[in-house]
């Protein structure tokens, strides 16, 4: 009687997810830096409803009637996970003659390509600030616009300045002047999480952490350093001149990542073709829930 085997590297024999959990050096988490804010979801969709505040409190005379207030604005967007797929196939002739483990690399390799599929799918909400369609807000507008509807008029979260102290100053007091829907001060205070491109690290690092003012030769105290909290450069943005800025506190988050599934590994293997096939599947999306809590610039002369 003929012998059957089975003899697979250790690519099969181990399994996917082992290797996967065993495969953590190198993944970068700039994604988890620009949107901290996790929602899980198992529907189709996520239905989000920005609301508005309640106004300011009038005067009222002594039994008197008090009245309603309204806050719903009417903003809301729905968001769609989207399934990324991507896998390969390898003959058992492979398998049986990967005597120095070679194979085993496609793997984590793999995880990586997802890794960095999440890094721009969450830097694009930053590259793309100015375009609507996509990537536009629950108020049909850019995430960063010159005229985001209010009740009785518009606000702005978008400058076209150099990055410098003096434009990191300006950027920081205009989220303290931030308006309520109601056109009412709605004051960001931070601290913030500073975007900049990789290729302005270094100057920001310069200016945010230097003792005195920066680019100049006197003793200024440097106050704009202190409502920094911590400076993201990610070499997935893609303009080299813009800068923003994120309220780094927890309540008031303005981007968010809606996972539907997380990283899903299949393994099949085909007897017709004598190949092994390996998939992988993660279904999310990185939105922004809202423009208040972020403020943009891009750059000089743009």
């Amino acid at each position: 009687m003929p012998r059957t085997e089975n003899a697979y590297s250790a690519l099969h024999r181990i399994g996917l997810q082992d290797i996967f959990e065993q495969y953590n050096t190198g993944m970068t988490s700039w994604h988890a830096d620009i949107a901290p804010q996790k929602i899980s979801t198992k529907q189709q969709f996520y239905r989000f409803v920005q609301s508005g505040d309640f106004g300011l409190a009038p005067i009222v005379s002594q039994a008197a009637p008090i009245g309603d207030d309204d806050i719903w604005f009417g903003n809301q967007t729905d968001i769609y996970p989207v399934k990324r797929g991507l896998g390969f196939s390898l003959s058992t002739e492979a398998l049986e003659t990967d005597q120095y483990g070679e194979l085993e690399k496609v793997v984590p390799k793999l995880k990586l390509a997802f890794n960095k599929t999440r890094e721009q799918a969450a830097a694009n909400i930053i590259n793309f600030a100015t375009f609507t369609g996509q990537y536009q807000g629950p108020d049909k507008k850019a995430l960063a616009a010159t005229d985001h509807p209010l009740d009785n008029g518009t606000d702005s979260n978008l400058i076209t300045d150099a990055f410098s102290p003096l434009s990191l100053e300006k950027i920081v007091a205009n989220m303290k002047q931030t308006k309520s829907h109601r056109g009412d001060p709605d004051p960001i205070m931070g601290p913030f999480v500073l975007f900049v491109h990789p290729s302005q690290e270094y100057y920001a690092m310069r200016v945010v952490n230097s003792a005195q003012l920066a680019d100049t030769a006197n003793n200024d105290k440097n106050v704009i350093g202190g409502r920094i909290s911590k400076i993201v450069a990610s070499p997935y943005f893609t303009n080299a001149t813009f800068f923003g800025i994120r309220d780094a506190n927890a309540a008031v988050q303005p981007f968010a990542c809606l996972e539907r599934r997380g990283l899903r590994v299949k393994t099949q293997e085909d007897i017709d073709n004598d190949v092994m096939k390996y998939r992988l599947t993660e279904m999310y999306a990185y939105f922004s829930k809202g423009w208040r809590g972020y403020h943009h610039s891009t750059g000089a002369g743009s």
